[in-house]
Formats: structure tokens, sequence, C-alpha cells
């Protein structure tokens, strides 16, 4: 059965301007896979997102996108496979309102049950334009692109636009539309603007084979060994919304994903940073769990950050983590519940740090293992970066591309601030190598392979805000991505990639 267009949300987009973004999507018979999109028009990006749901079902982030790859706003984008048809509501929760205001909408597929890979774009003046490469004939591909300045309507040539909300002038991602096309081969697609600005573009092709419609978060395995994988065919996904969980002594314990349900067979990360005034000693691994790589930045560690690992077992309970802090100290956790990930093969690891005022690099991967340093599509990576320094509230400035900064200096002034970057999935094999930058001593970077579904790859970062102030319409923009300089002692970098497993 061939892939068709069902329904949309609404013809011109839905908007909020509070924290939580919400519609009713009406699914016909058979429109059980679909995606939605959100533009966060906001000065800053990313923003933290603490839930997304279709029909009260968690769905899963497939991309975001920064309008021109800055800090002025950018494009979110979910997807849902094995909801419910009739009418059902769609709702996306911040953990703030933007500055400006949330743009939504959502499309639904008959036929469909699986997405591919999700591909992103990013300019600075029209048109909007990605590829999705080796497509099927039969199935779809829809796009959703956020730009600055409205104009009349965006165009899309040969697609068909679904949705266009032409809202403001704020932001770079003031304004939303989307389009479908017929899949087969190479598709473009490219959204034309009546008033030539910043803008980003997420597309993804919508699927009539792979694994039975179900929604992302369904299935109950009665082993590890035979747990099914629900989500994207061939690519590791995120389930839930990861928490960073503060604390201002020398244990914490973790909090699982807004959404997560530690479903027995996936790939539990844990992320784990502790920085004190004079020292950090080596952290505890919690039963079950297996500690893959911890970074100190020296003998007298000041700051320290760790990537422990577990596959798991069915309602698994938040692992806790202590560390023993000599003078002023705090540290941060946060956990992952990965979808399609090989539990089995941690195939690549590696670290690196840098001290006083250069930048923590995630330097080339050294490959060890079977994939003769080769990275797969459908990959899953984490990258973290710690800081000690005086109690402070700090951000990180990233200058690599195509990461995306799901914590950025905790939100908290203390002694240890520490950022966390994702990349899912990646889109080519070579990609540049993602650098967060503080002028403070040190840095660390480390990172950790898993085996997953199908070959691809993973390498990037998302460029960071350039601090200059956006075109469009003749309005000032505030500065984004600037660097704030201060006093301190140590900073870790870490990255962990996951392939998706085998068919």
């Amino acid at each position: 059965m061939a892939v068709a267009f069902d329904a949309v949300g609404s013809a011109t987009s839905l908007t909020s301007a509070t924290a939580t973004i919400s519609w009713t999507h009406t699914a016909g018979t058979g429109g059980s896979c679909g995606i939605v999109a959100v533009c966060w028009s906001d000065a800053s990006w990313p923003p933290t997102v603490n839930s997304a749901t279709y029909g009260g079902v968690a769905m899963t982030l497939l991309a975001s996108q920064a309008s021109n790859n800055n800090t002025l706003g950018g494009i979110l984008l979910w997807g849902f496979t094995g909801g419910a048809n009739g009418a059902n509501t769609v709702t996306v929760t911040f953990s703030a309102a933007p500055s400006d205001i949330l743009l939504g909408n959502s499309v639904s597929f008959t036929g469909a049950s699986a997405l591919g890979t999700a591909v992103k774009a990013a300019a600075a003046a029209s048109p909007a334009t990605v590829t999705v490469t080796g497509t099927t004939s039969g199935n779809m591909v829809v796009a959703a692109e956020c730009h600055g300045s409205n104009g009349s309507s965006t165009t899309w040539g040969t697609a068909t636009s679904r949705f266009d909300n032409e809202h403001g002038v704020n932001t770079g991602a003031s304004n939303i539309s989307g389009a479908t096309a017929a899949a087969g081969g190479s598709v473009t697609m490219t959204g034309t603007l009546s008033v030539s600005d910043w803008n980003g573009i997420i597309a993804v092709e919508v699927q009539a084979g792979g694994p039975p419609a179900t929604s992302a978060n369904a299935g109950v395995a009665t082993s590890a060994a035979s747990a099914p994988q629900p989500g994207i065919a061939g690519q590791v996904t995120s389930q839930g919304v990861p928490v960073n969980t503060h604390a201002t002594s020398g244990s914490v314990t973790g909090t699982w994903p807004t959404g997560s349900s530690q479903v027995a067979g996936r790939l539990l990360v844990a992320v784990v940073t502790s920085a004190a005034a004079t020292s950090t000693a080596a952290l505890n691994t919690p039963s079950g769990w297996t500690k893959q790589l911890e970074e100190p930045n020296s003998a007298t560690a000041h700051s320290r950050s760790v990537i422990y690992t577990k596959t798991a077992a069915g309602g698994d309970s938040a692992p806790a983590f202590t560390s023993t802090l000599s003078g002023t100290g705090a540290m941060d956790c946060m956990l992952f519940e990965l979808i399609g990930a090989d539990t089995t093969t941690i195939t690549d690891t590696s670290g690196v740090f840098a001290s006083g005022s250069s930048s923590g690099t995630l330097a080339n991967a050294t490959f060890t293992a079977t994939t003769s340093g080769t990275p797969h599509a459908g990959s899953f990576a984490i990258a973290v970066f710690n800081q000690e320094r005086a109690a402070a509230n700090l951000t990180f400035a990233d200058s690599g591309t195509g990461w995306t900064k799901i914590l950025n200096g905790n939100g908290v002034s203390s002694v240890c601030q520490t950022a966390i970057l994702v990349q899912n999935p990646p889109t080519s094999a070579e990609r540049s190598r993602p650098v967060l930058d503080r002028h403070d001593r040190v840095r660390h970077g480390d990172r950790l392979r898993v085996p997953a579904r199908r070959p691809g790859c993973f390498r990037g970062g998302r460029r960071g805000g350039s601090g200059r102030h956006r075109p469009g319409a003749g309005r000032h923009r505030p500065r984004g991505g600037g660097r704030r300089r201060g006093r301190g002692h140590c900073g870790q970098f870490q990255a962990v990639h996951h392939r998706p497993v085998r068919q």
C-alpha cells in the first residue's frame, strides 16, 4: 500500500505565547503515522523541552535545526507511529515561554508505518532547501521550515504546501510552513520565502515498510535479548525528554526523561559531572551499570565527566552517583533511554582535554573495532562538557556544526557548570567536530560508540551563535552566542555514539 497524505492540524498552523502549545489533530482511518513541527520564536536557542505527546503518548524527537545555524530561534520535528485514529491532542511543553511565540502544526499519513532518517539544513537567505536521498517510490517526503521576516506566503514549487503561518519579524523563527511530495530517489524540498531571511528546514521520508506501526514508547520485552525496539527504523532515538538533576553535594540521583518508561532491552545512558574547588574523587559505579569512561582534568581533579551504560531490565530505578568533594562542590546528572541501540558492543572510545583559555574540542575518533573507522548513519551521540570555577551561572559557545545543546550551563549559580549536546541522527560520514568554548583552564573530550541498526554515520556539531544582529525588516535583534570570560579551573568534554542494531 502506498503512503498518502491524510490530514493536517490546521491550514495556517497554531500559535501560543505560553510555554505550552496544543491543538487537536483529527486523523482519518489509517492515519496513524505522522510528524509534528514546532517553531521556537525566541532570542535564544536551543530551548528546553519538557514533553511532547500525541494523544497522550510521547513522540520521538527526529531533529532540531537553528535558523541560519545561529541562536535566534529554530524548528523542532517530532514523529509518531501507531497513533490512534480520530481526534488526538498534540501537546508540546517547554521549560519556559519564548520571548515571542510558539508556532506548530501536524501532518498525518495513511499507509505508513515508519519514518526515515531526518535531514536538516539552514541558510541566511531564501530559499529554505534540503535534499532527502535514497527514498523509495510509493513513500512520501514531508518537510517543515522556519524563517525570519514574515511575508505573504511560502511557496514549495512542485511539492504540495500543507500549512503556512506568516506570523512576524521578531526572531529568525517567527514563521513556519510545511509541505509534502512523492518519494522516489533524491527528493529536494524547497520553500521559497516571499521575504528573504534566515531559515532552517527539516525533512523526513514517511515509509510504507519497516516495523509494525506502534508508538515510539510502546512495547515491553520479555527479555533483554529479545526486546522489541519500536521507533524509527534504522535509527537510534532517545525516548522522552532528558532532565538534568543538579545537586550541591557529593551525591546526585538521576531523573528519568519525561516520557521514559525504561523498557527492558533498551540501552540506558547516564552522563554525570562533578566539580569542586579543591578536588573531586572518582565516582562510584551503581549496581548493574558499566562505567564506560571517566575523564578527570588531573590526578588532583577539580572536575570529572563520566559516562555509564546499562541494558534496561524494565522499570529500572534511577541510579545514584557519589564523589568525595573537597571544598565547595556540586554534581550534575542526566539520564537517557535509547531505542534501537545495540547493547552488546562498545566499539569506540577516545578522550582529550585542554586548559587555560583554549577550547574543549572533540578530536577525530580513533576506531579500533570492526567498523574500520567508518561511521554509520542512524547513530546517536551525546557530548558533555564540565567546568569548575567560582560559582556562577554560565553558558558555553559551540563552534561546531550539527549539535543541539539540551543543557547549557545547567541554569544555576554553581561551582559545577555543565553543558550537554546531542546529535540525532548524523547525516554524513564526515562532519565538523564539536568545540565547546569557555575561557578557563581545562577542557576534556571523550567518545564512545555502540553498533546500531543500519549503516550510516555520526560526526558533527552545530555552529553556535555569532553574536551578530540578524538581518530582516530592519529590525534590531539581540546578540547570541557571546562568550563570558572568568576565572576557572577545569572543564570536561565527552561524547557518546550509538549506532542502531542490525535488523
